[in-house]
């Protein structure tokens, strides 16, 4: 038995039209997504914009439609609301769509950054592990620390052991 929402205006104006049917499939609309909960008022309130106000002044934020929520989800699974997970496939295509509309460089950076990591072309800094081992010089072996030259060559001798 699912959670029976009653709605009760204090203002005593006329709610008699949000049925238990309209807030089900307002809670299940509301678990998909926003805009599919916003078009589901449109719907039961069929573009008044009085009753639309109402719907979402008695429905948004309410404790007894979150409990039916998670009654549906109980019943139904997950699933059925938010669909199934996405493939790497098809989210790359959508990234790939967004990243050809998309006019601001900042965004469209980020997306393609996003593009390349999902295939797995760009390196992540935690796969960059460098591990350097020098030998430590003998201690009879001095150099001239005031020859540039001589700095020179310690730096790309260490240099030339990283390849």
């Amino acid at each position: 038995m699912r959670t029976r929402v009653e709605i009760y205006d204090s203002f005593h104006r006329d709610v008699s039209w949000i049925t238990q049917d309209a807030i089900e499939e307002y809670a299940g609309a509301a678990l998909h997504s926003r805009e599919a909960a916003d078009l589901c008022i449109m719907k039961w309130s069929r573009g008044d914009p009085v009753k639309v106000a109402l719907m979402r002044e008695h429905l948004v934020g309410n404790y007894y439609v979150t409990l039916l929520q998670e009654e549906l989800i109980e019943e139904f699974g997950e699933e059925r609301f938010i669909g199934k997970p996405l493939s790497k496939e098809r989210r790359v295509r959508i990234l790939e769509q967004r990243l050809l509309s998309e006019r601001d460089n900042d965004v469209a950076a980020k997306i393609s950054k996003e593009i390349r990591e999902l295939n797995g072309e760009v390196v992540k800094p935690s796969d960059k592990a460098v591990s350097l081992t020098v030998n430590a010089a003998p201690s009879n072996v001095t150099f001239d620390r005031n020859n540039p030259r001589e700095a020179e060559r310690i730096v790309m001798s260490v240099l030339g052991a990283l390849n």
